[in-house]
């Protein structure tokens, strides 16, 4: 059973990193950065924006560009 604040708090931080393309749960820097827990590049944002929903269609492209990212290296 989770905690409905937390929760929502966590929901909040979870986005696209625009560097590694992998979707997660940013971590907070402090209050006004997050930094990707993966690769570390960090983004001015507030954890209290909301983002997007991401429709299928987007998390096929993204899932799409991480193997291929990992066939590159």
């Amino acid at each position: 059973m989770g905690n409905g604040y937390y929760d929502e708090k966590i929901a909040q931080r979870q986005r696209v990193c625009y560097k590694c393309l992998s979707f997660v749960t940013h971590d907070k820097v402090d209050d006004k950065l997050l930094a990707c827990p993966l690769c570390g590049n960090r983004i001015d944002a507030r954890p209290s924006n909301r983002v997007t929903a991401i429709r299928s269609d987007e998390l096929r492209e993204i899932i799409a560009a991480q193997v291929r990212n990992r066939k590159k290296t």
